[in-house]
Formats: structure tokens, sequence, C-alpha cells
């Protein structure tokens, strides 16, 4: 497709993409100021839970006007659970006319049984380049929902993922349609750093 229609292209465009919150998020290193012989001292000490207390995987949509129920995903992701997913969403969902869907290049998004899939329902698929970590503006709402919900006390996986769902359906649409309509800057800087790495 030619570069002068993609400015209306990315506005017909279903983002998607999956992601994984940590109940108990990892921050890195905690640094203090402390006298010698204090290093053992409880209040300078920080409990922390292995593998940060269990993690909740999630799989969402948007696209300019809408976004897809925020879906909890079980155990690894295949091509069959992933199709689930697909066949519940495209055939449940009011979607603009004439869209596109983006998938990344994950093993169960290219299976065969995804492509079928796909297929069958006449969805046409973005062609997407096998590394891009600068283009999928929903990588941006994923940052939202972590800080969203980093300091809400979640007592189980179970409450992460209803704090995760509630903080998903407030984000404003605004915000949302935002995010996509930036995507030419967002293709143009990725294109004058050839490829790299760029501040979004």
């Amino acid at each position: 497709m030619r570069r002068c229609h993609w400015r209306t292209l990315w506005k017909r465009i279903v983002w998607s993409d999956e992601s994984r919150f940590l109940r108990y998020p990892v921050s890195g290193r905690t640094l203090v100021w402390r006298f010698r012989g204090e290093r053992l001292n409880e209040k300078f000490l920080v409990q922390v839970t292995q593998a940060g207390g269990g993690s909740v995987h999630v799989w969402g949509a948007i696209w300019i006007g809408g976004r897809s129920d925020l879906v909890r995903l079980q155990g690894n992701v295949n091509a069959l659970s992933y199709s689930e997913v697909l066949h519940e969403f495209f055939t449940v969902t009011d979607l603009p006319a004439h869209c596109w869907f983006q998938q990344d290049n994950a093993p169960a998004h290219r299976s065969w049984i995804t492509r079928q899939l796909l297929e069958d329902l006449g969805v046409r698929l973005l062609p997407w380049p096998a590394r891009s970590p600068d283009l999928n503006p929903i990588e941006h709402v994923w940052d939202i929902l972590g800080r969203r919900v980093q300091h809400r006390a979640c007592q189980s996986l179970d409450e992460l993922f209803d704090a995760l769902r509630e903080e998903w359906d407030a984000i404003p649409q605004e915000d949302l349609d935002n995010l996509i309509s930036g995507m030419p800057r967002r293709v143009g800087a990725v294109i004058s750093k050839r490829g790299g790495h760029t501040r979004y």
C-alpha cells in the first residue's frame, strides 16, 4: 500500500496485543543510606514475593472509537487458545467497516489454525514486521494500565484481573484515539531511525 494512503489506513486498523501483569510488580533495587553494621537491620530490608506473586496474562484490542473487552488468558497461549479468543472477538464485536486486523508475529498468531480462522472470517491482516518495538500503539495502553493498578492492593490474581478490567474500561476513548492518530508520526520516527528505537 502506498504511503499516501497510510493516514486514512491507520484509522481503520484494529490493534491487538497481549501483556502480562505481576501481582507485585518488581521495580528493581531500592537504594538506602545506612551506617556501617546496619546492613541486616530490618528497617532497611524489603520483603519480596517470588515471581512477583504470580501474574495475569491478558489480551485486548483497540481501534478508533472502540475497544474490545479485556480477555484473561489461561496458561501458555497456543494456536488453539488464541484462535478461540479471536473467534469470540470477531463474532460478537461490531467493528468499523473495511477494517484491517493487526497482530504481531508470535508463533500462535502465525499458526495455520489462526490463519485459517481469519481467512474463514474474512479478516484482512495488516502485514507486520518481524521486530517492531515502537510501532504498536496498544503498547502504551499496557503501560497506562500497569501504572493505574500498581498501587491497588490486590489480594489475589482474580482481584488483579478485576482491577485491570476496571481500569481498561475507564481509559478515556479519546486517549486511545489519540494514540492511534499519532501513527504517522510514529512511523516517520521509525523510518528516520532506520528501524532503530525511538522516543515512542
